[in-house]
Parts: C-alpha cells; sequence; structure tokens
C-alpha cells in the first residue's frame, strides 16, 4: 500500500494530503507550492506598500478594521470619490 504524502498547511497547521486540491480545506490557505509562493509574493508587495507608506505602526487587526471601514465607505460612495472621502477619517 503506497502512502499518500501529507503536509501540514503553513497557516492553521491542519494536515491536508496533497491530493485533496490546492488549498487548505480549512482556511484555504494555498498548500500546492507554486500558488503559495505566488500568494506570498503578492502579500509581501502589498504589506511593504503600507509599511512603506505609513501603515508599519499598525497591527494586523488595526489594518484589518481600516480595510474594513474603507470597504464599506467605497460602496456606500460612489466609485473614485471613495479613497479620497474615506481616507480622511
Amino acid at each position: 500500500m503506497i502512502q499518500t504524502p501529507v503536509q501540514y498547511c503553513d497557516c492553521c497547521g491542519l494536515a491536508v494530503d496533497t491530493w485533496a486540491g490546492e488549498d487548505c480545506p480549512r482556511c484555504s490557505y494555498p498548500i500546492s507550492p507554486p500558488k503559495e509562493k505566488r500568494f506570498l509574493a503578492s502579500a509581501i508587495r502589498d504589506l511593504q506598500r503600507v509599511a512603506f507608506h505609513g501603515g508599519g505602526n499598525f497591527t494586523v487587526v488595526g489594518l484589518i478594521r481600516r480595510y474594513q471601514t474603507q470597504t464599506t465607505c467605497c460602496t456606500s460612495e460612489q466609485g473614485s470619490a471613495c479613497s479620497i472621502v474615506c481616507s480622511t477619517s
């Protein structure tokens, strides 16, 4: 009997069979190496931009709240004006 290799999700730690797909079934973190590499490169790029432009002192929870507020504002406003309106609050 051949054993299926098992790896662990780098986000939540769940043991995930490699044949199960590209994402963790619990937290949706990418488990396929190419997809994880793209995800991490994108996340690093976004976090570096935030840190470079003054957001380095925010906690992750603080950034989430800020982005949720901005999202709410953008959905209540129309289009391009949302960044100008919400960034002052």
